[in-house]
């Protein structure tokens, strides 16, 4: 998998509460929660990180290595492309 930039492409609001996060997709009306890294991971992507700067700041934040978390996050990062919720170039 190539991604070098996520983006967001829909309009979704974002609620905390606590170390989770609920996103709403404005134009469907659909409710997707996020873990503690998920949400990271997303307030990063508002943020316009790219990938490379996500990895690395997730594996600092969570003190683990690039290897234990790069798959999770681009399988993290794909599952929001599917729901047409982020694009990627």
């Amino acid at each position: 998998m190539n991604i070098k930039q996520p983006n967001i492409i829909r309009n979704v609001k974002l609620t905390e509460s606590d170390d989770e996060g609920v996103l709403l997709d404005i134009e469907n009306g659909t409710y997707y929660g996020l873990d503690e890294v998920g949400l990271d991971i997303w307030k990063l992507i508002e943020q316009k990180k790219g990938f490379d700067d996500i990895l690395k700041i997730i594996s600092e934040t969570y003190n683990s290595s690039h290897y234990e978390v790069i798959r999770d996050i681009e399988i993290f990062l794909k599952e929001l492309k599917n729901k047409g919720l982020i694009s990627w170039s």
